[in-house]
């Protein structure tokens, strides 16, 4: 008698818990449910592209950013273009081809816009950033001033973010560092350097500019995001012991920090205290997983995945679910 009564007492006190206490169950692509405190559910939606250099295939997409009606801007580091698609994966134009003219490439890395009208392009080899506007016409080149000190200069630019505020942050590779540059597209700052203490980078990937104008950087040899404010004064680092080859970065739903990870084959949600959130994906080419995923953007509750070496994009729907 005294065992059932223990029995019927779990019983109830699960119960309870199921009732008052509930759990979201987050179902991710490749099928596995999990279980967390996460307000939201990701969910694979179709994904575009295959390997190939005819319009729309790819080779070895590095980054992409998506416009406020859907358009998705890709850097298509192995062809040497940019391709625009609409929010179907449906080609709607292309620029490029290897070369050093205004409308060609040498390993385009990344692309960034901070309107939704200019979008820049990190040129990797040919050493500039390249303003383009939405229909992809080119506006303009920049390039390091050769009369300014060596440290208001770049190297083999890889990645870029615009903030809110018209001002660039471009990550020069050779370098190993940040700079930051006006509206007027002069160099104002330079930070992340190696004699930046805790806030040194070793190996950075990408940078993402959030709109409370915190600044993170992927670093790929130190395994994290490292954080900066806006004048580049080091912060903290995120990810850390979690993340293993961070690239891509973006900001989701209440400014959760959205992570791809190369070395995972994952992408991670972290809160910006750090605290993981959620993490789907895995090794391989079924839909929901990746091969060295690049770069990820999210607009309208819609996350977009650069998967590099599956050669294509993927789309998932973050629904966030009311906790109230």
């Amino acid at each position: 008698m005294r065992y059932d009564f223990y029995i019927e007492l779990v019983k109830k006190i699960c119960l309870f818990c199921v009732f008052f206490f509930p759990f979201t169950f987050l179902q991710d692509a490749a099928g596995e449910e999990k279980d967390s405190l996460a307000p939201f559910q990701v969910k694979f939606i179709l994904a575009f592209g295959e390997k190939g250099e005819q319009s729309g295939q790819f080779l070895q997409p590095n980054g992409l950013v998506v416009d406020q009606n859907g358009n998705i801007y890709v850097a298509d580091t192995g062809n040497n273009r940019i391709q625009k698609f609409d929010n179907k994966g449906r080609l709607q134009s292309l620029i490029g081809g290897f070369g050093w003219a205004s409308e060609q490439f040498q390993q385009p890395m990344d692309i960034c816009s901070g309107n939704s009208l200019d979008f820049y392009i990190a040129d990797m080899e040919n050493n500039r950033i390249e303003r383009y506007d939405k229909d992809l016409n080119w506006i303009s080149s920049l390039y390091s001033n050769q009369a300014l000190p060596e440290n208001l200069q770049f190297v083999f630019p890889i990645s870029s973010s615009m903030s809110i505020h018209g001002e660039l942050f471009i990550v020069d590779s050779e370098y190993k560092r940040i700079l930051k540059f006006n509206s007027r597209f002069e160099p104002a700052a330079i930070f992340g350097d190696f004699d930046w203490g805790q806030g040194a980078l070793e190996k950075p990937a990408q940078i993402f500019v959030s709109r409370n104008d915190q600044v993170f950087v992927s670093d790929q040899d130190k395994h994290c995001i490292k954080v900066f404010d806006y004048f580049g004064n080091y912060l903290y680092d995120l990810g850390q012991n979690i993340l293993s080859t961070p690239t891509g970065i973006c900001s989701g739903y209440k400014d959760i920090i959205i992570v791809s990870d190369s070395g995972l084959d994952q992408i991670l949600f972290f809160e910006k205290t750090g605290r993981l959130l959620y993490q789907f994906g895995s090794e391989g080419d079924k839909y929901g997983a990746f091969n060295n995923p690049g770069d990820v953007a999210f607009q309208q509750n819609s996350l977009y995945v650069a998967d590099t070496s599956n050669n294509r994009i993927q789309i998932f729907k973050v629904n966030v679910i009311d906790s109230k």
